[in-house]
């Protein structure tokens, strides 16, 4: 009887010792599940306040590269650039690409063709938010080196720093048939490149944030040259081709 109640006692206690083990495991595994989840869960709070800020960030220009930058260009502004195709976007410029190509100019810079020009949206971006005057023609000469001809952005809301620093390149104004027609095409991508939605839509595609700075910039430079607003208009589209 006694060895019998031993074996009971031994048994029982075994029994709660393995109950009591296997208790403390689940909750251990159940607080790490909680940590865990908790990291997760903190990990996606910052990363959306990333995508919501980038929707009203603009990418600023870097004053390291700035500052390199004035060091290693200087004021010079000679360069290649042979042709200046000064039309706004949605008015033929990759027909005339192909067009100046035929006739032997080349190369040619158009962030259309080739794709996936990453680093050069990164740049133009970076060109249309430089307010400096100087700064902003050592960026366009460095992006358009080596470049016989340019179209559409950033040059064409950097127009007079163009005629400014090539002088001597023809310039080629594309239009469409009224202003009207114009704004339908510009319309007619479907969604704005400027707007908050492209941003956070994109946001982890590579060269769409760059891109959505690039036309943000662009417009805005583009309208207080011309003194108008800075959305796509006719009467935008008549003050620059006048």
């Amino acid at each position: 009887m006694h060895i019998k109640v031993d074996h009971f006692s031994l048994t029982t206690h075994l029994n709660y010792s393995t109950t009591h083990h296997t208790m403390e495991t689940t909750k251990l595994q159940m607080d790490m599940h909680k940590s865990n989840s908790w990291l997760y869960y903190k990990l996606g709070i910052h990363t959306l306040g990333l995508v919501l800020r980038s929707g009203i960030t603009i990418t600023s220009p870097d004053p390291k590269a700035d500052a390199k930058l004035q060091v290693t260009s200087g004021v010079h502004h000679g360069g290649t650039l042979k042709v200046i195709v000064a039309g706004l976007p949605r008015t033929g410029t990759m027909s005339m690409k192909h067009a100046v190509e035929e006739l032997g100019y080349g190369p040619c810079f158009h962030l259309a063709e080739p794709l996936c020009q990453f680093d050069n949206l990164r740049k133009s971006a970076a060109i249309v938010h430089t307010k400096d005057t100087a700064l902003r023609r050592c960026k366009l000469a460095t992006l358009f080196q080596g470049c016989e001809v340019t179209l559409e952005v950033p040059g064409s809301a950097c127009l007079p720093d163009l005629l400014e620093m090539y002088p001597d390149a023809k310039v080629i104004l594309t239009e469409r048939t009224s202003a009207a027609v114009w704004l339908r095409s510009w319309r007619g991508f479907g969604i704005d490149l400027r707007s908050d939605c492209f941003r956070w839509v994109g946001y982890w595609v590579p060269g769409m944030v760059a891109a959505n700075d690039l036309y943000r910039g662009w417009m805005q430079l583009l309208a207080e040259r011309l003194g108008v607003e800075a959305e796509p208009s006719e009467e935008l589209y008549h003050a620059y081709n006048a």
